[in-house]
């Protein structure tokens, strides 16, 4: 779920203290966030980040590097 569509959904877009969640997935177990200018996936169960870097093209590459494909072409889409 991109972040637009968490906005209309749950009222608002910032998870963290001041961070902006930019990706959110179905059953709400996983997020990217922006936080300090560094995107991080968020895994809610047991709050494990993987650094994805400072910038969203960053991120996207990062999510491919990791094998996280079905991320990656969510935050491809318009």
């Amino acid at each position: 779920m991109l972040f637009a569509e968490v906005f209309r959904k749950y009222g608002g877009g910032v998870g963290m203290a001041g961070a902006i969640i930019i990706w959110i997935n179905g059953d709400k177990s996983e997020q990217i966030a922006c936080f300090n200018n560094e995107y991080v996936l968020i895994t809610i169960t047991d709050m494990k980040k993987e650094y994805l870097g400072e910038t969203l093209e960053d991120a996207k590459e990062k999510l491919k590097e990791i094998g996280r494909y079905d991320i990656y072409k969510q935050l491809m889409l318009p």
